[in-house]
């Protein structure tokens, strides 16, 4: 929480208080794949387990549109009052991001077990803990907070 590189903080804060528009890039068609963090690290302590030595893909193959996405965290984040928009596409964002872990399940006998919904609940529920530690002025986030000189 000390990171200032750290903006998951500040967003979790201002959808959950601040009414308006998030906007997505694009049109929201776009997919990504999401990997809880322990998922991820029980899939390298695998390989590292192994004597497997190609490459391998370890990821979550399961897709979710940038718009599932925001909705889902508007949904998870109690008294979110924030509506999603779309915006301006990103030059050469790719519009399909799906990891093949055949290899993994093959040669590892690993795969993800954390969900989508279940990764973003235990996220926002962390955030809110290490947000409750911290008392802010009404327009403040975390960022401002971490920057500010400390007071004399």
């Amino acid at each position: 929480m000390k990171d200032p590189r750290s903006t998951p903080p500040a967003t979790a804060r201002t959808w959950a208080r601040t009414p308006g528009l998030r906007a997505i890039y694009g049109n929201g068609k776009q997919t990504r794949s999401f990997c809880y963090v322990s998922d991820l690290v029980d899939g390298l302590l695998s390989l590292m387990a192994s004597n497997y030595t190609l490459p391998v893909n370890i990821g979550n193959p399961v897709e979710h549109t940038i718009e599932e996405f925001a909705i889902i965290i508007k949904n998870l984040v109690p008294g979110c009052r924030s509506l999603v928009e779309s915006g301006a596409a990103v030059e050469d964002d790719p519009q399909r991001r799906r990891p093949d872990i055949t290899v993994a399940e093959t040669n590892l006998h690993w795969s993800p077990k954390i969900s989508l919904q279940d990764g973003l609940q235990r996220t926002i529920e962390y955030f809110r803990e290490e947000l409750s530690r911290h008392t802010f002025s009404h327009d403040q986030t975390y960022m401002n907070v971490i920057k500010s000189p400390p007071k004399t």
